[in-house]
């Protein structure tokens, strides 16, 4: 969805607190309307909200003399039929009567891909393709905003979710965006962006966190809008977009393993009257990780601009290009280790010369156009191309000495390719007393994804005293040469009902698939065509006081390619869940609150055939079951910022011809996550600086082979002090350096992230 509201933003001057700040010199000529309220809001350190459909082609009057910025905006907006609300440093400018009402101090707007206004969103796009409060969407939805990922210096998706409810990111993941939702996965099939599919293999590249404008959190089933897809949800990561009034950047960090980083965020209007407006968001990284040879290496580049013609009509052309150099951290520790203890973390097992080497770029764009007052259409589009150069080098096992490990190369040279559209129409009509907001779409999407492998032998690894030899990658053998494809075509039609303050979401989807494997290497060719509905209906009814309980029931596939044990043709897995919750948002507050409890069940699971099983022969009898209870909730109260979430997890595999499976939970899940952070400003003799703390709780968890996950507590905190345009931080993850294992098998652990300390530098003009 493309917003028509532009934040038309300035200098945050610390002068200005309040509705009726201390005077400010204006010398405002008679210009467009546009002009005069970025002009406004640098002069007064304002940070102004406004439809940029309502200042489209206006012009306003000449504001000159010392005035309070309150009155300032009275004489600037006189006769417009827009009013001015202040909220702190935000002013919102919106409809009003025909003149200007008094200003009051009210809640500040935002909408549904905006930044957030400071760690709060009240609107969401992601769960319904439509501008809807977070109250009104009968599903739990969290919104990581613009400002918390600032605080928090987060440099991966996996760092922007920790402090949520019902979502873990993976302790060591350092080539894909490993995540877990609700107990599933969703790296491949739940990572979206601006509402499309982003990846066909996880593996092929991450998202950039300084890109996005803000980060939506969906849990739950979602196939009702979006087709293939896991039960716990999908993350969808909301691009920057060009913005009039927005303040230029430059950021320069330094830290921990040689990290090296600038990054940079321009735009503004190209013509006088706004109908063009770019934005061009860059960023450059040189680092190391916590493991030898290991980079974390990064050029990315994404340039946007949108050409909005009149106030029913906008178009935003989107590109981005990236490229990562780094790989995977093989587990390096021993589960039980013997008398030699343990190797040294650092040590990548896989040696230089292994690295993933990745780039891609993307082309697209988002187009709205209203009608009428009834009737709104939409087209979002885009393409993808991407290659994985991937030398790797895997553990085989371990020698009788307890030291020496043996190894295998790998060479896989992967590029992925796809398209995906999404039409949509939009109706508001009302029936009676009833409201409806009704959505219908049409969406495709087709993907392609390339992998060959080469496959031999490594050097042997002396785990105490490594000496690594590089493997001669040019004379491995090939193994495969595979060429996977997926297309999927759905129709979904959804009607959001308001009688009074009742609030009624349903909706329902039809998908065809046709997915393939093309081996090349043994000339056989798998295809594949599955059809499925899912749907969703939720009910919320909305308190004045706040309050929004409701109760949803909604349904997703994913299907599977390949055939079962007897020979027939897998079906697509199926997932159900059952979801009751409370929301608390009172307008014009500055806290919110959420709880829900779920069921949710995943069927056609695969699971190997009874009884003797060399080839290792599948069939659908498997089931999962997660049930649990998340908590979440944002607080500002005067100069204090927090947030605080828990999970209580209950996820078991109900059904498993693996017989010591039946009852236990997944791997890697755990059953109790809980985290608080929280960021002080501080006043008077330490005005401009601030603190921030957070501690992160993950519970124990199963892991391979009978082994456990131990549960571990880690800190993180921020020390940062702004002054007039510039702002320099101190971010440390993991501030008291705490050793834990992650990712056990049984044998091998994974040391999770380590103390990381990141010094950076703004500047803002």
């Amino acid at each position: 969805m493309n917003p028509r509201f532009t934040l038309i933003a300035a200098a945050l001057a610390l002068a200005v607190a309040t509705a009726h700040a201390a005077p400010v010199k204006f010398d405002l000529p008679a210009q467009s309307l546009a002009a005069s309220l970025t002009q406004l809001g640098q002069a007064a350190g304002l940070n102004l909200v406004v439809d940029s459909a309502l200042v489209v082609g206006r012009l306003a009057p000449a504001v000159r003399g010392t005035l309070e910025p309150a009155a300032a905006l009275q004489q600037l907006l006189a006769g417009s039929g827009l009013t001015a609300s202040f909220s702190g440093k935000t002013v919102t400018v919106g409809r009003g009567e025909a003149t200007l009402s008094p200003v009051t101090v009210e809640a500040v707007r935002d909408w549904a891909t905006s930044p957030g206004v400071g760690y709060q969103a009240h609107h969401a796009a992601s769960a319904t393709k439509t501008d809807t409060t977070l109250l009104e969407t009968p599903q739990s939805i969290s919104v990581v905003t613009r400002e918390q990922m600032d605080d928090q210096d987060v440099a991966t998706i996996a760092e922007a979710v920790r402090y949520n409810a019902g979502v873990n990111g993976l302790e060591f993941a350092t080539t894909d965006d490993d995540l877990l939702m609700r107990g599933f996965s969703v790296s491949a099939n739940g990572m979206y962006r601006d509402g499309m599919r982003l990846y066909h293999n996880a593996f092929i590249s991450r998202i950039e966190p300084y890109g996005l404008e803000r980060l939506d959190i969906v849990r739950g089933p979602s196939s009702v809008l979006y087709g293939r897809a896991n039960p716990g949800g999908l993350i969808n990561a909301v691009t920057k977009r060009p913005t009039i009034g927005l303040r230029p950047e430059i950021r320069v960090e330094g830290g921990s393993y040689d990290r090296k980083q600038i990054a940079g965020d321009v735009g503004g209007k190209l013509d006088e009257d706004g109908h063009w407006v770019y934005r061009l968001t860059t960023l450059a990284r040189d680092a190391g990780t916590q493991w030898d040879d290991l980079p974390d290496d990064r050029v990315y580049l994404a340039p946007a601009l949108t050409w909005q013609p009149d106030a029913q009509t906008s178009l935003t052309l989107l590109a981005q290009y990236q490229h990562d150099r780094t790989t995977w951290a093989v587990p390096n520790q021993f589960y039980q280790p013997g008398a030699l203890g343990q190797p040294d973390p650092s040590l990548n097992i896989q040696g230089p010369g292994a690295v993933h080497d990745k780039q891609g770029f993307t082309v697209g764009y988002l187009f709205e156009h209203a009608l009428d007052d009834v009737w709104t259409v939409r087209q979002n589009l885009r393409y993808y191309d991407a290659k994985n150069d991937r030398r790797e080098v895997r553990a085989l096992g371990l020698r009788p000495d307890g030291r020496t490990m043996n190894r295998r190369a790998l060479y896989r040279p992967e590029h992925e390719q796809s398209f995906a559209v999404d039409n949509q129409v939009q109706a508001r009509v009302q029936t009676g007393a009833v409201e409806h907001l009704v959505l219908g779409g049409l969406d495709y999407r087709q993907a392609s994804f390339e992998q060959k492998l080469y496959m031999g032998a490594a050097a042997p690894l002396d785990l105490f005293n490594p000496v690594f030899k590089q493997p001669d990658w040019d004379s491995l053998g090939q193994t495969w040469d595979n060429l996977n494809k997926s297309r999927q075509l759905g129709t979904y039609l959804q009607d959001q009902l308001r009688y009074g303050q009742w609030a009624l979401t349903v909706g329902g989807r039809y998908d065809w698939t046709r997915d393939s494997a093309d081996s090349k290497l043994d000339k056989t060719y798998t295809e594949q065509r599955d059809h499925a509905f899912t749907g969703r209906a939720g009910l919320v009814y909305l308190f004045d006081t706040g309050w929004a309980p409701y109760l949803s029931y909604s349904t997703s596939f994913l299907p599977e390619i390949g055939n079962d044990a007897f020979g027939q043709q897998f079906q697509p897995e199926r997932g159900e869940q059952v979801e009751a919750g409370a929301k608390f948002q009172p307008a014009g507050a500055s806290y919110s609150f959420t709880a829900a409890v779920y069921q949710l069940t995943k069927e056609n699971v695969r699971t190997p055939l009874p009884g003797p099983n060399p080839l290792r022969l599948e069939v659908q009898t498997g089931e999962i079951r997660s049930r649990g209870l998340e908590l979440e909730g944002k607080w500002t109260l005067g100069a204090l910022d927090l947030i605080g979430s828990y999970t209580l997890l209950d996820a078991e595999i109900t059904k498993s011809n693996v017989a010591a499976d039946v009852g236990q939970p997944p791997l890697s899940v755990p059953k109790h996550t809980a985290s608080v952070w929280g960021k002080y400003d501080f006043a008077g003799m330490l005005g401009g600086w601030n603190a921030g703390l957070g501690v992160r709780y993950v519970g124990q968890s199963r892991g391979g082979l009978g082994s456990v996950n131990e549960a571990f507590t880690l800190v993180d905190s921020l020390i940062a002090y702004e002054r007039a345009d510039w702002r320099f931080a101190l971010n440390v993850n993991n501030l008291f350096d705490r050793e834990y294992l992650t990712s056990c098998d049984g044998v091998y652990c994974e040391q999770g992230f380590r103390r990381s300390i990141r010094a950076s530098v703004g500047y803002r003009w």
